[in-house]
């Protein structure tokens, strides 16, 4: 449940630096402010997620999940809270999302919520349920195309042929491999009981 509190503090927080973000955009990059809140937004979860894919690998979180199958349940609550936090006051905040990113947005933060209450976390990271380990991978490496998040806050004032393009594609091609295959692997053994 404190996992919840983390979530809805970081969301105010984020929720805060809207308004100064867009402004700035407004004023010295000329847009228009559904265009600035929409640059905002991918601005802040760009630089969110490249402190939590930092913080993931430096601490060794990462290595300990995907490798040696073990993770710190307060690491895992704490990110996903951070992480549905972001989609959360996305979704609140820029007025005219794309259908498909407002169907991840609500799905993030319904699954986020419904984790961070329901899960049994009292468990050490050996023994927790499996469909945490595998939501926490996903959402760990879901973090990884920080870049793609980047390259659409900036993609109306770039060259079609930037590298950042490319840099992008292959983060997010190689983060949806690894996902998907570290996912597909666990399957047969997932424990549905949560």
């Amino acid at each position: 449940m404190w996992g919840l509190l983390v979530g809805l503090a970081f969301g105010g927080f984020v929720w805060r630096e809207y308004t100064p973000i867009a402004a700035y955009l407004q004023r010295e990059q000329s847009m228009k402010r559904v265009e600035a809140l929409e640059a905002t937004s991918n601005i802040i979860k760009a630089v969110v997620l490249l402190c939590l894919c930092t913080y993931s690998y430096l601490s060794g979180e990462a290595v300990r999940a995907v490798c040696l199958d073990r993770f710190s349940p307060a690491t895992v609550q704490v990110t996903m809270a951070i992480y549905a936090s972001l989609d959360v006051v996305s979704l609140m905040q820029v007025p005219k999302l794309a259908r498909s990113t407002r169907i991840h947005h609500v799905g993030v933060g319904v699954v986020a919520t419904w984790m961070l209450m329901c899960v049994d976390w009292s468990h050490d990271g050996r023994h927790a349920p499996r469909v945490a380990k595998c939501l926490f991978v996903y959402g760990l490496v879901s973090s990884n195309p920080y870049a793609v998040n980047g390259l659409l806050a900036v993609r109306r004032h770039i060259s079609p042929r930037t590298r950042l393009r490319w840099v992008a594609l292959v983060i997010y091609a190689a983060s949806c491999a690894v996902n998907w295959t570290y996912q597909l692997y666990w399957l047969p053994d997932m424990h549905w009981s949560l």
